[in-house]
């Protein structure tokens, strides 16, 4: 087992974190809960970037907020029954902050349209339908093979 790996209890255990701090902003039993980030996170923590300007970074911020659908920075997807909650959170060491609810979609009309491994990162594009128009929302997942809690989101997001 690598350095930054969870035992299955240790997994259990954060499974069971994540799903206790989303239970209160969500209706309906709590499936499955991921974090997720917008995409383009890591570059916007490259040192030296201010040098290129405040402007430029503004509006670089604003374009992957666009491309993710409006979603926070770092953000929960929560699974039950009926819908696909998404919660703005900031992980706190051992502790998990939710701030809040800022989008949910019925579970019907959002899938898994697309998902390509990266060295930091999986990218995956989530297609939301509603009303007869489909949206993509373009979000990371931190190396899925290390974090089964984002899996399990997709995993049920493709069925």
């Amino acid at each position: 087992m690598g350095m930054f790996e969870l035992t299955p209890e240790k997994q259990q255990e954060w499974a069971q974190k994540y799903k206790e701090a989303a239970a209160p902003h969500v209706e309906g039993e709590v499936q499955a809960v991921g974090a997720f980030q917008r995409q383009g996170q890591w570059f916007m923590v490259i040192p030296g970037l201010a040098q290129i300007g405040a402007a430029w970074l503004l509006l670089y911020s604003a374009f992957m907020k666009k491309r993710a659908g409006g979603l926070p920075a770092n953000f929960l997807l929560v699974v039950t029954p009926d819908k696909v909650h998404a919660l703005k959170y900031r992980p706190a060491g051992y502790n998990i902050k939710v701030k809040g609810e800022v989008g949910v979609f019925n579970r019907g009309d959002i899938r898994v349209a697309e998902q390509k491994q990266g060295k930091l990162a999986d990218a995956v594009t989530l297609e939301v339908s509603e009303n007869g128009s489909t949206e993509q929302i373009k979000i990371n997942a931190n190396q899925l093979q290390r974090n089964p809690f984002a899996a399990e989101v997709l995993d049920l997001l493709r069925r």
